[in-house]
């Protein structure tokens, strides 16, 4: 499933086509009856159409059947550039926890700020580092920083129940077809012997991932239903570094795992692992991570801001999506993401599986539902929650206004 740019009717050969029925009326005009003028020519239709979601596979237990974000679905008749905006005055400035080190699901706020789009938008960023997203929910909640980002789990599911107002308000990471970023890895000397032939060969298995209580541990189930397994028949081991994950596999203390890139393609080059297979095709269109709002920013006092971020952040997404989808821009966009993360080898981004962002910024509520629901049985989330209630589509509505919806 890709997202696709949609496009208007073709004018001009309207107007050739009325033109010509014009003159042919007046030439027969004196002979007969004039016949009706033929009506405008409809709006052409998109050039790419949508791909169909696909049919998933159904598991036991969980279930991760998930269908596209609308806006990957249905694109709607292009709208009219509207004048540009002026930029806020003053400028407003903006604290954006971000993880560090950062990587490319942070591409449409790292593209943002190095081609100037907050500027343009009358916003001032200030990055302030954190870990995860469990840590930066208790200065969002607090307001100390006015935006966050990354992978979904417990902890922001937990604050919601706990009435505190955080809001999901865009993408920043999912997996549709062709961008499982996040891959399921299996020692080398394993798959090239024939011990490893199929997920059904994880039985027995030691499985590493790289944090408990988050929605990989629902994608492991999803994996190991499908092979007509559980948890019980696996060994599970939590190691919280990729790059110590790596080194367990290269000491064939761990036989298989999940992976996110850089760390796939790198273990890879290696040849330590293969890629198995991505999340894409474990768990199609799963929201991994997201854009969360402070419980201030948005309100009467600072709505512009919200808005206006929304914009630049959307516009450094789409730069992202196109350098990667159609290779438009590639070379800059990726001068960009070796200049601001620590993949400094321009080649990585050539050879790893791009993040997967929904270039009209909304996410996928479904799956966040799905996603809320199993952590609450698995007693991870405290109290039951309506996933739904935590997005709020008011900010990237505006951008999509704004820009136009792609």
């Amino acid at each position: 499933m890709f997202w696709h740019k949609t496009s208007g009717g073709n004018v001009r050969n309207a107007v050739q086509v009325v033109a010509a029925l014009l003159i042919t009326v007046l030439f027969v005009g004196a002979c007969q009856q004039p016949a009706p003028v033929a009506p405008p020519a409809k709006q052409a239709a998109p050039t790419t159409a949508p791909a169909k979601q696909e049919a998933q596979p159904k598991a036991t237990s969980p279930a991760p059947v998930a269908t596209a974000p609308a806006a990957a679905q249905k694109p709607a008749a292009p709208k009219p550039q509207e004048p540009p905006e002026k930029p806020l005055s003053p400028p407003v400035n903006v604290k954006v926890g971000m993880l560090s080190p950062a990587g490319s699901s942070d591409a449409g706020t790292l593209i943002a700020v190095e081609k100037g789009y907050f500027k343009e938008e009358g916003i001032n960023v200030e990055v302030v580092p954190f870990s995860n997203l469990g840590q930066m929910i208790a200065p969002l909640s607090t307001n100390q920083i006015e935006v966050g980002g990354g992978m979904l789990g417990a902890a922001l599911f937990n604050a919601t129940s706990r009435d505190i107002p955080l809001k999901i308000v865009a993408d920043k990471g999912s997996v549709p077809k062709g961008f499982g970023y996040l891959a399921m890895v299996v020692r080398k000397d394993l798959v090239e012997s024939g011990a490893f032939k199929s997920d059904a060969d994880l039985k027995g298995r030691t499985f590493a991932y790289n944090t408990s209580g988050g929605i990989t541990e629902l994608s492991l189930e999803a994996v190991l239903a499908k092979a007509n397994l559980t948890r019980k028949d696996i060994n599970e081991q939590v190691i919280p570094s990729m790059p110590d994950i790596l080194t367990a596999l290269a000491n064939k203390a761990v036989d298989a795992g999940f992976f996110i890139e850089p760390s796939v393609v790198q273990g890879v080059d290696r040849g330590i692992i293969v890629r198995w297979k991505g999340f894409d095709e474990i768990y199609p269109n799963q929201q991994i991570a997201v854009l969360v709002y402070s419980p201030k920013f948005g309100t009467a006092a600072s709505a512009a801001a919200a808005n206006r971020f929304m914009v630049a952040y959307l516009r450094g997404v789409r730069d992202y999506y196109d350098a990667f989808k159609s290779g438009k821009n590639k070379q800059e966009v990726i001068s960009i993401m070796t200049k601001t993360t620590p993949l400094k080898d321009a080649a990585l981004f050539e050879r790893m599986v791009p993040v997967g962002l929904n270039p009209n910024g909304s996410v996928n509520a479904e799956t966040i539902t799905n996603d809320a629901k199993w952590l609450t049985e698995k007693g991870f989330v405290k109290q039951p929650i309506d996933a739904k209630t935590l997005i709020d589509s008011q900010y990237v509505d505006y951008a999509v206004k704004r820009l136009g919806k792609y």
